[in-house]
């Protein structure tokens, strides 16, 4: 398989500071129908998700990546999650991760990737 043309998506479960939705723009859509993240790449997109709960100060949202591929889309990632550290976003509570293709961790309340692509390990 050419690495160029490996596709994956992720669904990230997070807390979102109440102050990003108020001074950013930031809007949480249904579940299943996402509202673009104005402050992230074209086609990530924030939905709510019944199942997660957030801190005070926090309000719970899934934040769900287009179709990615290849290494852009994994160098994308990470410049997502910077973003998301960035500003403050944190893991829900009650997540869990959801990935295709490659393994996500998560770890201290921050964002960790580690992506396996055979003999080659890319890790932040």
């Amino acid at each position: 398989m050419n690495a160029n043309t490996y596709t994956f998506g992720l669904e990230l479960e997070l807390q979102v500071p109440d102050s990003i939705l108020r001074n950013q723009g930031m809007r949480i859509g249904a579940y299943h129908v996402g509202a673009q993240v104005p402050f992230l790449p074209n086609g990530w997109t924030a939905q709510r998700d019944a199942s997660l709960q957030a801190s005070p100060g926090y309000t719970p949202c899934e934040i769900v990546s287009p179709i990615l591929r290849g290494a852009e889309g994994i160098d994308e990632v990470i410049r997502v999650l910077a973003k998301l550290n960035e500003l403050g976003f944190r893991i829900a509570v009650g997540a869990g991760t959801h990935y295709a293709k490659n393994e996500i961790m998560l770890r201290d309340g921050t964002f960790s990737a580690k992506f396996y692509d055979g003999a080659r390990n890319h890790s932040t």
